[in-house]
């Protein structure tokens, strides 16, 4: 029995996709191809909340992906639980804002801020900003803000491979607990 397969080649149907997953649809087991570059100019993004398939860029490219509505895991996604992204490029993508809470962890990253078992291959970041403030303790990459650990050891497979990321992150706050990385961690191999 295959896996579905859906194919998205417009700024509609990447909405429509996120929609679909952020109302219940995780596409668990299916693969959602990017088929054609998509500019997200003019779109206040809100991440992709829990994918459960494979997603498939074939290359293509992101552009110009905004956020600014600065709370919880931030990114393309949300989160990743042992998914495959892969063949993917996000060009210019900009997160900024200010997180109007008071404590708790915010996780940023242009892909995912958060990853537990996903697998990552062959895909960048190029020109990224992050500019962000407020009362939090914040992960912020160029990839992936946060990685699943436990006592500082990486879990649940994660693999990254042949992934690079471009850009400047940047956070203003209070808090002593910062981390600011290119990736997070686990299996990194052939990126820079």
């Amino acid at each position: 029995c295959s896996k579905p397969v859906y194919g998205i080649t417009n700024v509609t149907q990447l909405e429509t996709f996120r929609d679909n997953v952020n109302n219940g649809n995780a596409y668990t087991g299916a693969t959602v191809e990017l088929l054609s570059d998509v500019d997200l100019s003019g779109v206040s993004w809100t991440p992709i909340d829990g994918f459960a398939g494979n997603f498939d860029g074939h290359n293509h490219k992101i552009t110009n992906m905004k956020i600014t509505n600065i709370t919880g895991d931030i990114g393309l996604f949300d989160s990743l639980y042992s998914v495959t992204i892969s063949n993917l490029i996000l060009q210019n993508p900009t997160i900024t804002g200010t997180y109007s809470g008071n404590g708790g962890t915010i996780n940023i990253g242009c892909l995912a801020g958060y990853a537990k078992g996903a697998t990552i291959n062959n895909v960048h970041v190029r020109d990224l900003v992050v500019n962000v403030k407020g009362s939090s303790c914040w992960r912020l990459a160029g990839l992936i803000g946060q990685v699943y650990s436990v006592s500082g050891t990486f879990e649940d497979n994660f693999v990254a491979s042949n992934v690079s990321t471009t850009g400047s992150l940047a956070v203003d706050t209070t808090y002593t607990d910062v981390t600011i990385a290119g990736i997070g961690s686990g299996t990194i191999s052939n990126s820079f």
